[in-house]
């Protein structure tokens, strides 16, 4: 008996073992992507982008105790958190090019990183607001299994986010 319980432990225990090598293997890359059409001019909705101040108004950040560096619109504004929810680390925009684009990286102490940026492109009624994000959870295996999934949750979350802001610029004077 004592033979047979100590198989079924190696084999569950390489099962565990091959599992956590492969995810060291496994890239815990993940991208995701949305957009949604505005009708106003891209002057308009650049700086609810601009500002992570403003950024509140529209997305879960409001959720967030955070804290805003100042100024807290354009290049090198940064928000840093902490949060039972969500950890802790950082968000700076890196590069704010008026009203067409704006990159921002998020740092968060797990080690993950978030790359990302919104294009916003002039239409005959309106604008195109693209937002793209890519990530790299690090380098905990188990996070490796998780990359697609949270791809698919992100691009869920930021099409909310820019629903909310498509209402917050139509709903402006």
């Amino acid at each position: 008996m004592k033979a047979r319980l100590a198989k079924i432990f190696a084999g569950i225990s390489a099962l565990l073992i091959t599992l956590i090598l492969i995810g060291f293997l496994r890239p815990a890359l993940w991208s995701a992507e949305s957009s949604i059409e505005i009708a106003v001019e891209p002057i308009v909705i650049f700086p609810y982008l601009n500002d992570l101040n403003n950024w509140d108004e529209w997305t879960i950040w409001s959720d967030i105790e955070s804290e805003l560096t100042e100024p807290s619109h354009g290049k090198g504004a940064k928000r840093q958190w902490t949060d039972e929810n969500f950890g802790s680390g950082s968000i700076v925009i890196v590069e704010s090019d008026l009203p067409h684009s704006l990159r921002y990286e998020v740092t968060i102490d797990s080690g993950a990183q978030i790359y990302g940026e919104f294009l916003l492109t002039e239409l005959s009624k309106g604008t195109l607001v693209t937002w793209r994000e890519n990530g790299n959870l690090g380098t905990n295996p188990l996070m490796s299994y998780l990359a697609k999934r949270i791809g698919a949750s992100q691009a869920k979350q930021m099409q909310s986010g820019l629903e909310g802001l498509r209402t917050k610029v139509s709903d402006s004077p």
